[in-house]
């Protein structure tokens, strides 16, 4: 599910993390929509927290994030 390749893609290293974002970047929607709202908390959650120690995965959560409100928008 989204949320899960999301939370994955944030926890994992960076190799992990740009994985994630190539599955989410891929997937044609519609969405779990439920699935999808949780994945941009996640998303949004982490961005918060590392904006400022400069976590290896925060430009590509941002891409994620983007991905994801893309996917939100075309629902």
């Amino acid at each position: 599910s989204v949320d899960l390749i999301t939370q994955r893609s944030l926890e994992g290293d960076y190799m992990t993390a740009v994985e994630g974002y190539t599955l989410l970047d891929s997937m044609n929607g519609p969405l779990e929509e439920e699935s999808l709202l949780q994945a941009l908390v996640l998303v949004r959650e982490f961005m918060l927290k590392h904006k400022e120690e400069g976590h290896p995965n925060y430009e590509l959560a941002i891409s994620i994030f983007e991905v994801l409100s893309k996917h939100e928008r075309e629902q």
